[in-house]
């Protein structure tokens, strides 16, 4: 195969981390999938990927770009397989991950009529400049200027699963929501490991508490992750069934496409939970 033509839409330093081989996983570990036809054990390097799927003429430029961010991405990961804490750095890469996971993934639709590198970059600059900078003006602001806003107004927590109980992820693991007021993104979760799930927040219109995920929580963590996701769920253990046919109901409620990149805008699909309490570790500021 020539170098550079599979590409990962989902990198394996994210998905291996859903392996029962935890924090020894590597690409070649195996996770459990589940979708609307059948539950399998499978490599974790065979999952999330298609033929040249951002570019086949700037494949290995398309490829470094991700490996910088990915890089960061397993730094912070590992602190928190080993109980420790991120550095301020790592926490900070695992916020331009989370965002980079979001606009990397191929459940937005390309109508630009160009690669897919060049819709992602679109996605990317829309995210970034707009929606987690606050920028309303028709210029783009310098990436030194979009960097600072996003480490004042934005930070990242961690919160735990109950001793004994795991999460599962999707392929499009990044949720994305709205608390129902304007069109700004307010939070984003995305599970890390079995036990751990990342809020990246907009610290002006959002609140964090505790240090833990409720049963509740959990619940609710599957089923956003399944009606938003893009073909299957993950998880480490191996499900059981009545799992299995709780994630086959969801999935076949998930909306398809998500968003859609066209060459002037990225129309973004928001996630607007149906109560303002529907997680008991984050709420509008000013609720909690």
């Amino acid at each position: 195969m020539p170098a550079y033509k599979r590409q990962h839409f989902l990198p394996c330093v994210y998905l291996k981390n859903f392996s029962p081989d935890g924090a020894k996983a590597t690409r070649d570990s195996k996770v459990w999938r589940i979708d609307e036809k059948r539950t399998a054990f499978v490599p974790v390097k065979s999952q999330c990927a298609g033929d040249y799927l951002f570019s086949k003429i700037a494949a290995k430029k398309s490829e470094n770009e991700f490996q910088a961010i990915e890089d960061g991405y397993a730094a912070a990961v590992a602190k928190i397989w080993s109980g420790g804490d991120p550095t301020v750095f790592e926490y900070f890469a695992l916020i331009v991950a989370v965002l980079d996971l979001y606009a990397r993934n191929i459940s937005h639709e390309n109508h630009t009529g160009h690669d897919g590198a060049h819709a992602y970059q679109l996605r990317t600059t829309s995210l970034l400049d707009r929606l987690i900078a606050g920028n309303q003006s028709r210029e783009t602001l310098p990436q030194d200027e979009i960097y600072a806003r996003l480490k004042r107004f934005w930070d990242v927590r961690l919160f735990l699963t109950p001793p004994g109980r795991e999460i599962v992820t999707s392929d499009h693991p990044v949720l994305c929501f709205n608390w129902g007021e304007g069109d700004a993104m307010d939070f984003l979760l995305m599970p890390v490991t079995p036990g751990a799930c990342a809020a990246v927040f907009d610290k002006r219109t959002t609140h964090t508490s505790g240090h833990r995920l409720t049963e509740s929580d959990g619940t609710n963590l599957f089923r956003f992750s399944a009606t938003h996701a893009h073909s299957c769920l993950y998880t480490a253990s191996e499900p059981d069934q009545g799992a299995i046919d709780a994630a086959r109901r969801l999935l076949q409620q998930r909306v398809k496409p998500r968003t859609i990149t066209d060459a002037e805008k990225w129309s973004l699909d928001l996630i607007v939970p149906p109560r303002r309490d529907v997680f008991s570790f984050i709420c509008p500021q000013g609720k909690g």
